[in-house]
């Protein structure tokens, strides 16, 4: 995943064991996009209204997979 291919509000899955292993799986709230540097600012989505917002590369992070529901 790239950083142009994200928008502000966005949620993505942290995959990050060796820097944030305590995120790993979690919803990420996308905050700040840094297309120079292909990295985002985010914080747990989870963790709020207590969420720390944190940078997170764009390599560690995986789209959710979106399924269609049918009625």
């Amino acid at each position: 995943m790239y950083a142009k291919d994200l928008m502000l509000g966005n949620l993505v899955k942290s995959n990050n064991p060796g820097y944030r292993p305590n995120e790993v799986g979690k919803l990420l709230y996308v905050t700040k996009i840094d297309s120079e540097n292909d990295s985002i600012g985010c914080f747990v989505y989870e963790d709020l209204p207590f969420a720390i917002i944190f940078g997170q590369y764009t390599k560690f992070i995986e789209p959710i997979p979106l399924k269609k529901k049918f009625f």
